[in-house]
């Protein structure tokens, strides 16, 4: 399809500018590496071409060579080469951070177009991503809004590049930068980024803004552009931020739809229409319930099906396999009226189940069967006889449920977010003088410089301090201010199951039945009193043996827990720690470091939450398990397996290297229970006191996770 490509000749187009300023016969060929291949000169023409030696000093800068031929005046600083470009083009397209700096000192022109595509020196640097580079242009008078003879500007050469901190850097440092600026084929970046399936910059242009309805010369929008290319993020965003379906394209009068059929994308438009609450033609959807509601419906549902089960499965009666077919027919049409009617209101995500409140309110529906039954059935019958394990269920049972709604309500500790441009350019600053303002320190998608030990979720969309992991059970993200809650939640859980379950057996063994005797010994398997139980008390019996499930799932997590509270580490943490080269590549940060930073302990960190392996994986926490695929995966994060096996991971491959987060075993553990000044003692007010913001100990020292830049032991310089 003809339209569906950009114009050679006027755009500013990938194949324009490597076919022509980036071409093969051009010394400046985009390679993907950073230092650009130039054929050694022979010795005699070295000598002799002082341009040549020159322009392959600024390519390698080799800045000795650069001072040499400039300060005995044998060049110009603005010395034109063979193709109209000088010094400064080609030490910014290599991100020669040294080289340029002293040539704008000696005077260079930023304002000197050169190359096929008459671009400034800014426009070569931009186009190759390299942020600080433009940087130190643009603070030495660089036009941020110069344009090449294709009329694209920095912004757009800037997407081009795919660095989207750079895009992020000139949208927030530069008021003249232009969001919706457009080249002479009226092609915005917002249609480039579409075009070129760069969905981190097209989330970045769409969040400062930019309009997704300006259309180029033939009609098309960026979502027409994202059509050609099958990613769904891409649509589902341009949808999202109300795009339309129906503008027709000046050649053809094509809708969005017939471009998707044309390109054959209809299944992904369709599913990015859906997750954004559309009917298939693109008007929205009709709710019946509000976003409160839906999720009240989420919580409570599970109450009515753990009912059904606990009644249904009773493998005694004539009829189990009916119970059971009925039991079935419940459980789905629970979730499928809930996919139908509740998730959609709140909740438009691939997996809805794990991400809503349905395996809280199961939790939830758990316990109320479980403490119901035991005031109706067992608490009567062992009142006297096991009084004292009654009086640790009641207590442990009302621990359980006010730290289980504590965790469930409590604030994790999300970062607070910036409230004014001003701030991010602040940040923005601040990073690129200590070197550090790649994706592993700076937030993509909420603008804050990174805490250590923090991560960011995609639950509620902000980045929370000490992340540890996301609990489905609880329904929220587990950080630094409701990690112990957490804790006290699963251990006064664990022992209340266990309360549980002796006084079941016990009330099961003063239980009496008719042709007691007989009974008992009717279960190949169970002993006389689970028997008598089996017979007698399938609702009690059921509920039993639902919760010691818990019991061992939830033993698991409290094991894999105490053991990295022990090591001073999140669960986050453990399950990158057994990875670490993938986080000792700082080109694969969008940072752009120039290479002669890479070695001033700027750029390597060695604890840090996140790895650069995929764009996804630059902001989202994931569990261990996520690279298993299907239904076993899901089984794995609903009952804690995927910590056991990443910790165990961490246990089996661990390097020896040093944790600095890691003060003993007896440090760690007062570090996380008890929360004080340095100048406070251990005791219970401390034990009980929860963070009102950040704040939490390392060391025995009361820090601020909100503005924990660098841990104790690291060498390296902090804002």
């Amino acid at each position: 399809m003809n339209e569906a490509e950009p114009q050679d000749k006027t755009s500013l187009n990938e194949d324009k500018i490597q076919d022509s300023l980036f071409s093969n016969e051009n010394p400046a060929t985009l390679t993907g590496s950073e230092e650009i291949p130039l054929k050694e000169p022979e010795d005699a023409e070295i000598d002799t071409n002082l341009i040549t030696r020159f322009k392959h000093a600024c390519v390698i800068g080799d800045l000795k060579t650069v001072q040499d031929i400039l300060e005995n005046g044998s060049l110009s600083v603005n010395e034109l080469d063979e193709e109209n470009l000088t010094g400064i083009h080609w030490a910014g397209l290599n991100n020669r951070y040294s080289v340029c700096k002293y040539l704008i000192e000696k005077g260079a022109d930023l304002s000197l177009e050169g190359g096929e595509l008459s671009a400034t020196p800014l426009h070569f640097a931009a186009q190759r991503g390299h942020v600080y580079i433009s940087d130190l242009m643009l603070s030495h008078g660089a036009n941020v809004t110069a344009k090449d003879s294709l009329g694209a500007d920095i912004l757009q050469a800037a997407v081009l590049s795919g660095n989207v901190l750079l895009v992020i850097y000139l949208l927030n440092t530069q008021d003249q930068c232009n969001i919706n600026t457009h080249d002479k084929n009226l092609l915005t970046p917002l249609h480039w980024a579409s075009y070129r399936g760069d969905a981190l910059t097209v989330d970045i242009l769409l969040k400062h803004g930019a309009d997704v309805t300006m259309v180029d010369n033939k009609g098309f929008t960026p979502l027409y552009w994202a059509l050609t290319r099958p990613d769904i993020r891409i649509i589902k965003s341009l949808v999202a931020y109300g795009s339309s379906l129906h503008v027709e394209t000046l050649e053809g009068q094509k809708d969005a739809f017939k471009i998707a059929q044309e390109m054959e994308t209809e299944a992904i438009l369709q599913a990015a229409l859906k997750f954004n609450d559309q009917n298939p033609d693109g008007s929205p959807r009709k709710h019946y319930l509000t976003e409160k509601q839906a999720k009240g419906v989420t919580f409570f549902t599970p109450y009515l099906v753990l009912f059904a089960a606990l009644n249904l499965v009773n493998f005694q009666s004539s009829l189990w396999l009916l119970n059971l077919a009925i039991l079935a027919v419940v459980a789905f049409a629970a979730v499928k009226l809930l996919n139908v009617f509740a998730f959609p209101v709140y909740l438009r995500v691939s997996g809805p189940l794990l991400k809503s409140p349905y395996l809280a309110g199961t939790f939830s529906a758990t316990a109320f069967w479980a403490i119901f039954t035991w005031l109706i059935r067992i608490l009567p019958f062992t009142f006297f006889e096991s009084f004292v394990v009654n009086l640790i269920f009641a207590a442990m049972s009302g621990l359980m449920i006010l730290t289980f709604y504590k965790t469930l309500m409590l604030n994790p500790g999300y970062v607070p977010l910036p409230l004014e441009k001003s701030e991010i350019k602040k940040t923005i600053k601040d990073l690129l003088e200590l070197h550090k303002y790649d994706t592993r320190h700076f937030c993509i998608k909420s603008f804050i410089r990174k805490p250590k030990r923090s991560c960011y979720s995609e639950f509620q969309r902000r980045t929370v301090a000490r992340y540890d992991h996301f609990c489905p059970w609880v329904f929220n993200d587990i950080g630094i201010r409701n990690h112990k809650p957490f804790i006290a939640f699963s251990l006064s859980l664990q022992v209340a199951i266990l309360c549980f379950i002796i006084l079941t057996i016990e009330y099961f063994d003063e239980m009496k039945l008719k042709n007691e005797k007989q009974i008992k010994h009717s279960c190949s398997f169970l002993s006389e009193d689970l028997c008598k139980g089996y017979r007698g008390a399938p609702f009690t019996f059921n509920v039993l043996v639902w919760v010691t499930f818990q019991f061992i799932w939830l033993s698991m997590v409290n094991i894999v827990q105490f053991i990295q509270i022990f090591k001073g580490l999140t669960t986050e943490e453990a399950k990158n720690f057994s990875n670490p080269d993938r986080m000792n590549k700082p080109w694969e940060n969008f940072g752009s470091v120039p290479p002669e930073f890479w070695n001033d302990g700027s750029t390597l960190d060695p604890l840090e939450v996140e790895g650069p392996d995929s764009q996804d994986s630059h902001e989202a926490c994931q569990s261990p398990m996520e690279r298993i695929k299907g239904g076993f995966n899901k089984c794995f994060k609903l009952v804690g397996i995927d910590q056991v096996l990443g910790m165990a991971r961490e246990v089996v491959k661990n390097t020896h290297r040093k944790r600095y987060t890691d003060f003993g075993w007896r440090q760690n553990m007062i570090d996380f229970w008890f929360l004080r000044d340095e100048d406070e003692g251990m005791s219970m007010e401390t034990l009980f006191r929860i963070p009102i913001k950040g704040e939490g100990n390392l060391n025995g020292k009361l820090v601020d996770y909100y503005t924990l830049w660098e841990l104790p032991g690291e060498n390296s310089e902090s804002v």
